[in-house]
């Protein structure tokens, strides 16, 4: 149980790490948001949703690279659409650069929205990898 938890917590690194780099590279292109905020709450929204889903992905036979890849695919997007409700109560929004000439309700949630997907495209399969990575293949559990 020890090295689930330990596979999980550094995999909610990996997803920090990256989600991070993107934001910050979002802000210097002039995106208005929460970079270290933004960072922290997909490392914990990942680790909330996806460390029960492996249990289930097991269960279904999903224990290789490959699948576990595949499996991200499938996972991400209505992942990123139940956590994003999340996302209002803790006060985190993305908004584009200053001076963009749209600026209505609906297009401001399709600009967020669409950077959460791009976001979560990157780190769910991050996260699954990392967690494939260090507790199937580094320290032998399950099939590799």
């Amino acid at each position: 149980m020890g090295s689930y938890v330990v596979a999980h917590a550094l995999s909610a690194v990996g997803i920090f790490a990256v989600t991070l780099l993107i934001d910050l590279t979002l802000v210097s292109q002039g995106a208005r948001l929460a970079a270290w905020g933004e960072a922290g709450a997909s490392a914990a929204f990942g680790s909330i949703l996806l460390a029960p889903l492996t249990l289930v992905m097991w269960r279904l036979g999903i224990v290789r690279l490959a699948q576990y890849l595949l499996a991200a695919l499938v996972l991400f997007p209505p992942a990123t659409l139940l956590t994003a409700m999340f996302y209002p109560l803790i006060g985190l929004s993305i908004m584009p650069p200053e001076g963009y000439p749209w600026v209505d309700e609906s297009r401001l949630l399709a600009f967020e929205m669409s950077v959460r997907l791009v976001r979560a495209s990157v780190a769910t399969p991050i996260y699954l990898f990392t967690f494939w990575a260090i507790y199937h293949n580094r320290l032998g559990r399950g099939v590799v």
